[in-house]
C-alpha cells in the first residue's frame, strides 16, 4: 500500500531539539524563580514592619483553655447505646422541662394519642 498525499508520514522526527533554546528557557525559569523570591520576603518583611500599628489583641484572645486533644470514640457501640437510651427515657417518660413556665414533657406515644383525640391546632 503506497503513501498518498492525504495520509499523515509516519517515521520520526529528523531534526534535535534546539539545547540552546532549553538552556536560555532553563535560565530565564532561574532568574524569575529568583526574582519572586526577593519579591516575596521584601513584602514579608514590610507586612512584619507595619504590624506593629495594629492595636494589642482583645484579653480572650489570651484566655484560651489548653487543647487536651481530640475526643476519640473508644467504644462506640457503647457510647450510641448509651446515647439511645437516654433518648429513650426523654421520648418515653414524663418529666419536666420547665417547672416556672409549666412545661412538661410527656412520652411521645400519649402524645399522639391526643393529637389524634383533639386534631392539630389551627
Amino acid at each position: 500500500m503506497g503513501v498518498n498525499e492525504t495520509s499523515p508520514r509516519r517515521g520520526y522526527e529528523k531534526r534535535d531539539i534546539s539545547t540552546s533554546a532549553v538552556a536560555v528557557f532553563a535560565a530565564s525559569l532561574v532568574v524569575a524563580l529568583i526574582i519572586v523570591h526577593y519579591l516575596a520576603l521584601g513584602a514579608f518583611h514590610h507586612l512584619a514592619r507595619q504590624s506593629s500599628g495594629y492595636p494589642p489583641p482583645s484579653s480572650l484572645a489570651t484566655t484560651r483553655k489548653e487543647f487536651t486533644g481530640p475526643r476519640l470514640l473508644v467504644n462506640q457501640k457503647l457510647d450510641m447505646e448509651s446515647f439511645r437510651a437516654s433518648e429513650d427515657v426523654l421520648l418515653n417518660n414524663y418529666g419536666w422541662v420547665d417547672r416556672n413556665q409549666g412545661i412538661v414533657r410527656i412520652p411521645i406515644d400519649r402524645a399522639i394519642d391526643l393529637l389524634a383525640q383533639q386534631g392539630t391546632p389551627p
